[in-house]
């Protein structure tokens, strides 16, 4: 019984340390623009360097602190977010990350807003490790690409994200195992981003699918339930209102 819970703390510990690494990255890469900016006498852009930077620690305690609340992944605490602003500003995040070199990341978005009920903060560490797992898995490519895509069907009340890459794909067989815990195709991986993301799926009434083939890259769709409500507020931070967005990569 010892071993079998040094066995699970070791485990917590180890999805903790992935979901922060995933904090850590976009600061070190908004970190190294912002050198670069000061560099350049770019103070703009520095200065939205600089919110990103804040915008993520500030998540990092409060992931922190809901895992000082709770011994797992915390219950989400919903609010009504618009899921095409959040998912510019997550892609402005991510791509001055170094994974993305030479990754030609883009988000087609619908004009209109598109009210859901999530955790914000879950919203991000979901789409954090779907984006930066579809950027990882085009290494070697002739064609590397990702493309994040959202769209709505209205009769069914229902929205859809899906992360499409131009990666290695992966076999049925695969597809099947991707959010089972400790799974992993990367040398230097360990499964438990997709467990995560599953986890946050499931707890905000979602539902999966995976189309992918092996050489054909891999598409990852995720539905919500719509909500008849607006958005309570934006997804940033107030700091980040403050400052001129950054330019998403074509």
């Amino acid at each position: 019984m010892e071993l079998e819970t040094m066995g699970a703390r070791g485990e917590m510990a180890s999805e903790v340390g992935h979901e922060l690494n995933n904090f850590l990255g976009v600061v070190t890469g908004a970190a190294s623009l912002l050198d670069l900016k000061l560099k350049t006498n770019d103070l703009a852009g520095a200065k939205n360097n600089l919110a990103v930077m804040l915008t993520n620690l500030e998540k990092m305690r409060n992931f922190t602190e809901g895992l000082m609340r709770q011994s797992n992944l915390r219950a989400p605490e919903n609010t009504v977010i618009d899921l095409g602003s959040a998912l510019r500003e997550i892609m402005e995040f991510l791509t001055p990350q170094k994974r993305f070199i030479g990754v030609s990341a883009r988000v087609e978005i619908p004009s209109a807003v598109v009210p859901v009920a999530f955790d914000s903060l879950q919203f991000q560490q979901l789409m954090y490790n779907l984006i930066n797992n579809a950027a990882d898995a085009t290494r070697g490519q002739a064609v590397r690409a990702v493309t994040v895509t959202l769209t709505i069907d209205k009769s069914a009340l229902l929205t859809t994200v899906t992360v499409a890459d131009t990666g290695v794909g992966m076999d049925q067989d695969t597809a099947s195992r991707v959010f089972k815990s400790r799974f992993t195709s990367k040398q230097d991986g360990h499964g438990f981003g997709l467990v995560v993301c599953k986890r946050i799926i499931d707890a905000h009434h979602g539902a999966i699918t995976i189309d992918s083939a092996p050489g054909a890259g891999a598409r990852i769709s995720i539905a919500f339930p719509l909500s008849n409500k607006r958005p309570a507020s934006p997804l940033t931070s107030p700091v980040e209102k403050s400052v001129t967005p950054a330019l998403i990569r074509a």
